[in-house]
Order: C-alpha cells, then structure tokens, then sequence
C-alpha cells in the first residue's frame, strides 16, 4: 500500500513507524508535514559521521547567507522570488 492511499492519521502514524527502516525518498510527499518531517529526521539518523557534518555545516552556510540577504536586502529579498 502506497502512503497516499491511506485513509486517515492513524493509518498513516501505523505505516510511518511500522515502515520507518524502509523507507524511500519520495515515498512521503511535502504535503503530508510532519510524516514527511518524520522522514527527514530518521533518513538523517542514518547519515556517516562525515555525512552529518557535511550536512550541518551546508544547512549553516545556507543560513548565513540567507541572513545576510535578509539584512542587506530587508523586506525586498522576500518579494524578489514570488
């Protein structure tokens, strides 16, 4: 059974924990938060040493520069992108 056949939260908590090691991404779609938020946490237990490292350090240098345009630029950077 596919997650997005699921009939209810219920449903969805019981294959979420159930299927938890076996999941793909993908397999929780952005819509469904905090499964699909459920999922990232879990596939980022999963990482090497290294590999949560490097993932920290990108998701900081992705914050440093995203605060530097939201000072330098003020409420103009959030109007650039919609």
């Amino acid at each position: 059974m596919q997650f997005d056949q699921l009939l209810d939260d219920r449903e969805r908590w019981c294959y979420s924990i159930h299927n938890m090691n076996k999941m793909e991404e993908g397999e929780i779609p952005k819509r469904y938060g905090i499964f699909h938020k459920l999922y990232e946490d879990c596939r980022l237990t999963k990482l090497s040493t290294m590999e949560k490292q490097e993932y920290e350090k990108s998701v900081l240098e992705y914050e440093d520069v995203k605060d530097a345009m939201d000072s330098h630029c003020g409420s103009y950077s959030n109007n650039w992108f919609k």
